[in-house]
């Protein structure tokens, strides 16, 4: 197979050293032969001895070749720079931007889509410097699959451009199209987004064995992130191979893949495949996340579905919004949910779905499972459980495990769909074996409150016991429990789960109260401060908005703390502008309107309190 460099330009001159031993292209590249030193790059990158080193080695390589004025050989440079591989490569994230830059002027397609995607994920920077979404025009116009698919994510979910799912759908038919013939020509990027693709059904009929061929090679020949969508694969079969998914994660992590080094910290946590460890699992996860936006979806998971050390919902948010820049569908999908329990507003409301809405119809997978939760939960959108058992249908057929624990516990419970505990038990089992052990939890549970409890109890044992060494707590509590005890102990469970949510969410609502009232009674003609207490309190509002709570009490509660914390917030504005137009009659009766708020905030902490206190 020729070298993965010269696939995207075109009239690029071949290696002096052809399709030689190392050996052989590393001498050509010593005699100034710069096509050679980047195949060079190549073959060392296919040499597993080396271990991480080889990424180093590689780079010098890369190196040689751009400043010898190859192109190609800086796109690669620029990659591997962006990335890094710990003890062996130091990031460079200003020298990754200025050689895709460079590299995307003179011509090269895939350099100006990575140019793109680094741009939408530093905003800061590319504010200034470069136009994210033109430099995807221009790198899906000249041939880029990945270049047609990162654009494809922006039009569904409206970055920078008009929502537009038929666009989206074309362009990811497009960057399938593209892929495959830049593939042939032996693109290993262009294979592995290929295979991604066939991997998830993005733009083409999902196709596993094809997919598995294709990453196969990828990882073979030198691409970490083909290993770890490798890895993907071989845990979401119909036999999962966990210890080679998580062998796979691992080696896509030490050879500088963040998305690895996500799944590799996901097993860690879980203890797929490998001996549990959730600090370093979840300290992982984090290192990824500050490596790669698109890396931040498993850690704004676990805290959504209050299973990280600290689940703060704000900070979940932050990351989805990470995630989403950088190309996530499924981070775009959850801050589009977000903005939905949010109630921010119904503009703001309809943007959000039209947004889920567009990525479905267009293909993006994962965003019709987010779609279907919405209308579950009727959440900025009509409640509607059979139109949200068909949008999980849809995912689930695509392989989204969290899509076939939705649609199984529907079927479960005949919501939006004929029940079906066959059915159901299939596709739990589905999800479980993709590597969700909350389906195997829901499944064990089911398993153990069915008839005949006593002919099934030692499998339902089973399935929770398998969940709890994956890593779900419930699991581990009803596995130790008689089938009688479990009802009450899922209920339990549920409600202190959703408490540490909100009590979190309070107390940092709280903090900004005392903050802002101190500040304001101390320099009553402070309306900059004020307002920054409106604000403050308007994000709280919206923060307390977003958690998933279902207790029926503890939703009393939240909506009684929105309430508050938006009174404070107008209040405060209102005195704001007595302060500003000096009218201190509307001051004075504002602050005694923000001191009587503040009176009820103490009783309702102490009710939220002693619903959530342990029983003995």
């Amino acid at each position: 197979m020729s070298s993965s460099l010269f696939a995207s330009g075109t009239g690029l001159p071949a290696p002096a050293c052809g399709t030689k031993p190392l050996a052989v292209c590393e001498a050509a590249c010593a005699e100034g032969d710069a096509p050679s030193c980047s195949r060079a790059a190549d073959l060392v990158m296919r040499e597993r001895a080396r271990g991480p080193q080889r990424v180093a080695v590689a780079a010098t390589m890369h190196d040689r070749a751009c400043t010898l004025g190859f192109t190609p050989g800086c796109r690669e440079l620029g990659r591997l720079l962006e990335r890094g591989v710990s003890g062996t490569l130091k990031s460079d994230i200003d020298k990754a931007f200025d050689l895709q830059d460079r590299t995307c002027g003179a011509g090269d397609a895939a350099a100006c889509a990575e140019l793109g995607r680094m741009a939408l994920s530093a905003p800061a920077r590319a504010a200034v410097q470069w136009n994210g979404l033109e430099l995807l025009e221009r790198a899906c116009e000249g041939g880029d699959g990945p270049g047609c698919r990162r654009l494809a994510h922006a039009v569904a979910f409206g970055q920078g451009t008009p929502v537009d799912a038929a666009r989206a759908r074309k362009l990811l038919q497009r960057g399938v199209t593209v892929s495959a013939a830049a593939c042939d020509t032996g693109d290993l990027r262009a294979c592995v987004q290929l295979g991604r693709a066939l991997l998830e059904g993005e733009g083409t009929r999902p196709d596993g064995v094809r997919a598995a061929a294709l990453l196969g090679r990828a990882c073979e020949e030198g691409n970490p992130d083909g290993c770890h969508w490798l890895g993907v694969y071989h845990g979401r079969v119909a036999t999962p191979d966990r210890a080679l998914a998580t062998a796979l994660h691992r080696q896509a992590c030490e050879e500088g893949s963040a998305l690895g080094c996500q799944g590799l910290g996901d097993a860690l946590v879980r203890g797929s495949g490998t001996r549990r460890d959730v600090a370093q699992g979840e300290a992982l996860c984090h290192r990824a996340c500050d490596a790669s936006a698109e890396a931040c979806d498993t850690v704004s998971a676990r805290i959504d579905e209050g299973l990280a050390s600290t689940a703060e919902p704000s900070t979940a948010r932050r990351l989805h919004e990470r995630a989403c820049a950088a190309g996530s569908t499924r981070g775009c999908g959850r801050l589009a949910l977000d903005t939905l329990r949010a109630s921010s507003g119904p503009r703001a409301e309809a943007h959000a779905f039209q947004q889920l809405g567009a990525a479905c119809h267009a293909g993006l997978v994962g965003a019709c499972a987010q779609l279907g939760e919405a209308h579950a939960e009727g959440t900025g959108v009509p409640r509607d459980a059979r139109r949200a058992a068909s949008l999980w249908q849809i995912d689930c057929e695509a392989g989204v495990p969290h899509a076939c624990q939705a649609l199984g516990e529907a079927t479960l419970e005949g919501r939006g769909v004929s029940a079906d505990p066959a059915r159901a038990q299939a596709l739990l089992r589905k999800a479980c074996d993709a590597g969700l052990p909350s389906s195997c939890t829901v499944l064990g549970y089911h398993r153990s409150m069915s008839a005949g409890a006593s002919q099934s109890g030692s499998e339902a044992t089973t399935w929770l016991e398998r969940a709890c060494r994956e890593g779900d707590p419930l699991a581990c509590t009803l596995a130790a429990a008689t089938p009688e005890q479990r009802p009450a102990l899922r209920k339990k469970f549920q409600r202190a789960r959703e408490c540490a949510w909100l009590v979190e969410g309070i107390n940092r609502g709280v903090e900004r109260i005392e903050a802002s009232a101190t500040a304001s009674a101390e320099e009553a003609s402070d309306a900059k401060g004020l307002r920054q207490l409106a604000s403050a309190m308007e994000d709280s509002e919206r923060e307390i908005g977003t958690l998933r709570l279902t207790d029926p009490t503890l939703l009393q509660h939240a909506a009684a703390y929105r309430t508050m914390a938006r009174t404070i917030a107008n209040v405060s504005r209102q005195v704001a502008s007595g302060v500003e137009e000096g009218d201190p009659q509307r001051s004075l009766g504002g602050f005694a309107a923000v001191i009587e708020v503040l009176a009820g905030e103490g009783t309702l902490v102490d009710d939220i309190n002693e619903l959530c206190s342990p029983t003995p």
